[in-house]
């Protein structure tokens, strides 16, 4: 049984790279364009990871998180951040930052790692 996992970021080209370098480490991968999208698909699916944007319009990926925390059903799945900010990565602490750019061996270990 393959590990689902739900990419959110506003830029389709990076969500595009994303998704195949995920489907070929095996994961089943679903797909929203920003935080609120994200947010509604969750009413319906619980993915083994959230990998997000930090910095998204709308809903930013810390919203996101924030509701993803405070809903019984999602609190345990395990939030990934992807942001280019140094200052961010330094400042979020106990939370996963996957820093931009990134690599496909980074992103993979990261993704691994909560997914287990």
């Amino acid at each position: 049984m393959s590990k689902s996992i739900l990419i959110v970021d506003d830029e389709s080209d990076l969500l595009d790279v994303i998704e195949v370098a995920l489907n070929l480490g095996g994961y089943e991968v679903t797909r929203a364009k920003n935080g609120q999208q994200a947010w509604e698909m969750l009413r319906i699916m619980i993915p083994n990871v959230i990998l997000s944007d930090y910095w998204m319009p709308g809903m930013s990926g810390s919203e996101l998180f924030d509701l993803v925390r405070n809903a019984d059903r999602s609190r345990n799945i395990p939030f990934i951040f992807m942001s280019s900010t140094p200052e961010l990565i330094n400042s979020i602490g106990i939370y996963s930052v996957l820093r931009k750019p990134f690599q496909f061996d980074a992103l993979m270990t990261k993704v691994d790692s909560m997914s287990s």
